[in-house]
């Protein structure tokens, strides 16, 4: 693009000084915003979050006993063949 073919708009808006929020402005609307967008959250136990943890460690613990049981029926069955030998 050459010198002719340059908008003089566009020279104008490239010269302005660009904007910048205060902190002190941007952290209060920050705060607002916060305050507007989050759902209130009640103190104590969250019931649904504590099941979901409880029913994944009681399944977790299920899976651990079931596997060593069936370990143990595996190895067991075969000290008791090498025994009848």
């Amino acid at each position: 693009m050459s010198a002719e073919e340059r908008d003089p708009l566009l020279d104008k808006l490239q010269a302005l000084p660009l904007h910048q929020l205060d902190q002190k402005r941007s952290s209060r609307t920050l705060r607002a915003a916060e305050a507007a967008f989050s759902p209130p959250v009640r103190q104590g136990i969250r019931w649904p979050q504590f099941a979901v943890g409880c029913v994944l460690s009681i399944t977790g613990l299920i899976y651990t006993v079931d596997s060593v049981h069936k370990l143990g029926h595996i190895y067991g069955s075969n000290e008791v063949a090498s025994l009848d030998r």
